[in-house]
């Protein structure tokens, strides 16, 4: 069977729209519903107990706030007898039609999809040439965008927290979750779910019915309440102790491609206010959970590992150091949800490859000066040398080592 890609589809805009999600499982048809509302209220509203600060050394990106709430409104979207790229998260009609949500992110690695299985360039057009024995289920939830196969945080918030909205309106039991072969870690965060995703190493899938949301399309940029449950779910399976140290910094470790040089300097000062090195990418989910879930602060450069914000307990310091070419906002979201308190560090950097800032850049900061800023708000204030203090009296007392 040979099917040209014709036109990416919007869903929000095309797809008929029914009030209810429950509107949206009963219907044999294709159609979309609002799952989560979009709440426009200023972040001060929304996120009573939370806060939001930032510094730096150069200026915050013009688009930084921290009186917008970010919270966007999430739909629910049914589609019938349709092909599902699973490893790709890319949805594709009986007529060619590519839904635009689902290939947003797979488009960074193939902008017009001719990296898809089966997929060539023939004359100006995408074709997929599709055997005979492509395999079918009769329904299935997509949770996994492409970012989801390789990124923790697209994984965590993307992925799962799509899963945790659909599970909450129990209307889709008898969905599985179809993924493409998961790595430990992604099955154990499933595990965590309570979920048993339908696991097919199939490189393309006819679904029946098919329900997904629009966290496919980089939902941690613009997030909803659904992180609560998400985060109620995992730790209620997990139960951490709280053993761990409770001031971490997330180290990168060697495998780090965007290296501070200033690194050794201020990890020793943060090691003498009771601050404990992590490297998250080393360690197993259950201990990422329960390290964040137990800690009173966390400090690093901008990456993956803050998704683990999303299990810290509310209060929790959060202080994000964004060198230029990395600066986001999908941690100051997340920790607002969480009733965190978020402070962003901006600084410079050498970028290798501007196209492509995330990839062997360089920077550093003036540690003296962010060390100020980090211990400025509770419920670090006041105690940048008290651990440092408290080791020199055991010292003398004979209770240190």
């Amino acid at each position: 069977m040979r099917l040209v890609l014709r036109s990416t589809v919007d869903e929000v805009s095309t797809l008929p729209r029914v009030p209810t999600v429950a509107a949206l499982a009963a219907s044999p048809d294709s159609c979309s519903a609002e799952l989560l509302p979009r709440r426009p209220e200023p972040a001060a509203e929304l996120f009573p107990g939370a806060t939001s600060r930032h510094g730096g050394e150069v200026p915050a990106p013009p688009w930084w706030s921290e009186t917008e709430g970010y919270i966007g409104q999430l739909d629910a979207f049914k589609l019938t007898d349709v092909l599902l790229f699973p490893a790709w998260g890319v949805v594709v009609t009986p007529a060619g039609d590519v839904m635009r949500l689902t290939m947003e992110e797979a488009a960074y690695a193939t902008p017009d999809l001719s990296g898809l299985p089966h997929a060539v360039r023939h004359g100006g057009d995408t074709v997929l040439d599709l055997p005979d024995d492509v395999p079918r289920v009769e329904r299935a939830l997509l949770t996994m965008p492409f970012g989801a196969r390789m990124n923790y945080g697209h994984f965590v918030l993307d992925a799962l927290s799509s899963l945790a909205a659909l599970d909450a309106t129990g209307l889709f039991a008898a969905h599985p979750v179809l993924v493409p072969p998961l790595k430990p870690w992604q099955a154990r965060h499933f595990a965590l779910m309570g979920a048993a995703p339908l696991v097919t190493a199939a490189p393309v899938v006819r679904v029946g019915e098919l329900v997904y949301t629009g966290a496919v399309h980089h939902f941690l940029h613009n997030p909803n309440f659904n992180y609560r449950d998400l985060r109620a779910r995992q730790l209620a399976a997990l139960a951490p102790t709280g053993d761990g140290p409770r001031r971490l910094y997330l180290s990168r470790g060697r495998r780090d491609r965007r290296p501070m040089r200033s690194e050794a300097r201020l990890v020793a000062a943060l090691r003498r206010a009771g601050f404990a090195a992590v490297d998250t990418g080393r360690m197993s989910v259950d201990r990422q959970m329960a390290l964040f879930a137990g800690a009173e602060a966390v400090v690093g450069a901008a990456g993956a590992a803050f998704a683990n914000a999303l299990y810290c307990r509310p209060g929790t310091a959060v202080v994000e150091i964004m060198p230029r070419g990395m600066e986001n906002h999908w941690v100051q979201p997340l920790c607002r949800i969480g009733g965190l308190h978020h402070a962003a560090w901006f600084c410079g950097a050498e970028e290798r490859d501007p196209a492509h800032p995330e990839q062997g850049m360089r920077f550093d900061v003036d540690v003296g000066r962010f060390l100020d800023f980090a211990f400025a708000e509770p419920p670090l204030a006041g105690t940048r040398h008290s651990a440092s203090l408290a080791r020199r009296v055991g010292l003398r007392l004979g209770l240190a080592r």
